[in-house]
This record gives C-alpha cells, structure tokens and sequence, in this order.
C-alpha cells in the first residue's frame, strides 16, 4: 500500500495526501488496521451498505457457501476430549439422556444473532471439507461462512410430498457462490492473509469482501 501511495499519485489524492512526504509511515498504518478491526468498521460498513442498496426491495433467493482461509499462525492446541459412551436401546425407567445438539440445531433453536455469533469458534483451527471432486482437503486457518438457520420441520414435509424446496434448488445453482468465493480469493486479498488472530483475519477477508460487493454493484448498474 505504502509503494502504491508512492507511485499512484491519483490514489494518493483519493486518500487526502498530495505529494509523497504526506504518505503516513508504516506503523501509522498497523494502527489504524488494529483499530479498524477492534471496532469491526468493514462489517459494519457492509452492512450500512447492503441495508442501503436493498432498501424496499424484497430479496427472494440467498444463496450461501463457504470457503477455507488460510493463515500463517499455529492453530489452536485442544485438550483431549473424553468420549462419552453411549447406551444403545431405550432409556430405562427414569433415566435421562443427554443428546447434544449440533451448532446447526442451536441455532435453529430460537438463537438471537449475537449468541449465534459469540457460538462460533474464533481461534485458528485445522479446517477439513471435501472439494468439488469429492476429495477430502485440510487447511490451517479459518473458515469464512454465513450464519444458517435451518427450518429443518418445513424441510421435512416438503421431502414427503415430493417438492423441492427453494435450499434444493439453490444448491443445484451454487457455481454462483463458488464464482464469488474465487473472485475473492484471487482479486481481493482472500488467498494472501498476513495478519494474525481472529478480530484481524475477518477485518482483512471484509474489507475485500466489501470491495467485491462494492464492484459487483458497479457491474450490475452499467
């Protein structure tokens, strides 16, 4: 950023400074970083946005995806976690059986968003998911994804009478997202993360996030 404020002088008087020796020096620019990602200004900045462009409209169809991110730090060590054995059959008289529920089930459980968000891992972790050809692949890092409630009842019912529900359909199109995923791993800083911990990864990954949404409006109105 620092060359490229140094050599674009268009850029340059975007950003408020006219000549070279009004460029900021480096640890100007680490602070401001640290305190754009202690206030979630890029999030919050999208949201602002997408609130903006979509007012009074209705938005029918949401399609979802998510994607490994990798960083450059040690992932998380985790103490052992002792399996608990379970009975098979029925309970006997007056036992209680504990059956612990997935995040996803959590969270269709009448979850708030803020306790849906404070649910979610933040630490760097191992990552493993299948690719497109069904290959399992593994990552140190993060996993950038959408929050998900599941109407998990209505879902059912319509597999009974044989409809495909609008989740179906939209998986069947999700080229879409992956397109989205790639463009932000390839033109907007999604493959190269040089900064470490949570609060910092999601501030870099959203300020592209916020430059993609940012030029696929531009491309939509011309």
């Amino acid at each position: 950023m620092l060359d490229r404020l140094k050599t674009d002088s268009s850029l340059r008087r975007i950003c408020g400074r006219e000549r070279k020796n009004d460029v900021s020096d480096e640890w100007t620019f680490s602070r401001a970083f640290a305190e754009f990602s202690d206030s979630c200004l890029p999030e919050r900045v999208h949201e602002a946005f997408i609130k903006k462009s979509y007012k009074g409209e209705i938005v029918g169809h949401n399609s979802r995806d998510s994607t490994a991110i990798e960083a450059r730090e040690k992932p998380l060590k985790k103490e052992p976690v002792k399996k608990v054995a379970v009975k098979r059959g029925r309970p006997k008289k007056g036992e209680e059986r504990v059956n612990l529920l997935t995040r996803i089930e959590k969270q269709a459980n009448g979850m708030s968003l803020n306790e849906m968000l404070d649910d979610l891992p933040k630490a760097c972790d191992v990552g493993t998911k299948k690719n497109s050809k069904g290959y399992k692949v593994s990552w140190i890092g993060y996993k950038l994804h959408p929050l998900k409630n599941e109407m998990t009842a209505e879902n059912k019912r319509c597999r009974l009478v044989g409809h495909k529900t609008a989740e179906v359909i939209r998986y069947n199109e999700r080229s879409t997202d992956e397109r989205i995923n790639a463009r932000l791993k390839d033109k907007f800083g999604g493959r190269v993360v040089r900064v470490r911990g949570h609060a910092e990864v999601m501030c870099h990954l959203m300020f592209g996030v916020l430059a993609l949404t940012a030029n696929q409006m531009l491309i939509l109105v011309t």
